[in-house]
């Protein structure tokens, strides 16, 4: 019965058990650990090591608490006549598997750490969501976001206004990239079995903005007084060259000067809960 045996690992690598086919075994910093092991027995075990692997200088080192054990790296180099073999670590077996899995390990810690710095990214710009901003995601991955200081927006709403049933909202799109940006808005609903806007209203198809020039846009539609103005919104595409941001909208009932002029004053809020 061989007692306290444990495999030390190169100290320079980070380690992680897998899977083995032993209860009793155990993994402590750099070290595999088992209390006791008997006579004749095989034990197989796949460890995970983060960290450069050099493949010849790669030699744990196996013992016990009465004797030393020999490494073999190919489960083929055990003699057939080597008597009661206490362990035998497959370190070739080991090499590959780590320069199959270190990889994905990397992948997935620089994967977690992208979302993370994105999702901090997208904290900052909530100030966007809270003034009735959707879908600026696209915007935000951009590199067209690179060329606007701060946290700024290419688009901003300047006024609103309502006369019947014709509502009205004006924006200015400011281009501070290098590259043409064109400009497309109209309104739209969530739904459309209902119609909130008809043709001739004001809308906006590929509007030319300079590099660091600022247009007005303007955009209108008329209301259908059955329809929930809860719906509406206006869908906005950026085209900063060749590159497209799709999938921009903004939510009237979301704003607080938009939804003031969307509503006469005797009607009660349409804001969404």
């Amino acid at each position: 019965m061989e007692e306290d045996v444990h495999i030390d690992m190169p100290p320079t690598l980070t380690y992680e058990l897998i899977a083995a086919d032993h209860p009793d075994v155990q993994i402590d910093k750099n070290k595999v650990l088992l209390s006791r092991l008997v006579p004749n027995s095989q034990v197989s075990m796949i460890l995970l090591a983060e960290g450069p692997i050099e493949a010849e200088s790669f030699s744990p080192s196996l013992s016990s608490k009465a004797t030393k054990g020999k490494i073999f790296k190919k489960l083929e180099d055990v003699p057939p006549n080597a008597g009661t073999v206490v362990l035998a670590l497959g370190g070739f077996v080991l090499v590959v598997f780590l320069c199959v899995f270190v990889p994905t390990k990397i992948f997935e810690y620089q994967k977690r750490q992208e979302e993370k710095a994105q999702q901090s990214l997208l904290a900052k710009y909530a100030y966007l969501d809270k003034s009735g901003w959707r879908g600026i995601d696209g915007y935000i991955k951009s590199d067209a976001r690179n060329s606007y200081g701060g946290f700024e927006f290419p688009l901003v709403l300047t006024g609103a206004r309502r006369t019947g049933s014709i509502y009205e909202l004006s924006f200015v799109a400011t281009n501070k990239t290098s590259s043409l940006l064109k400009v497309t808005s109209y309104f739209e609903a969530k739904t459309k079995d209902k119609p909130l806007y008809s043709p001739g209203e004001k809308s906006v198809f590929d509007l030319q903005v300079n590099p660091m020039a600022s247009l007005p846009v303007v955009v209108s539609a008329k209301l259908d007084p059955d329809a929930p103005l809860a719906d509406l919104f206006v869908k906005i595409s950026l085209k900063f060259g060749d590159d497209y941001v799709w999938g921009i909208r903004f939510y009237p009932t979301e704003n607080d000067t938009a939804n003031r002029a969307l509503l006469p004053a005797a009607t009660p809020s349409a804001r969404r809960g």
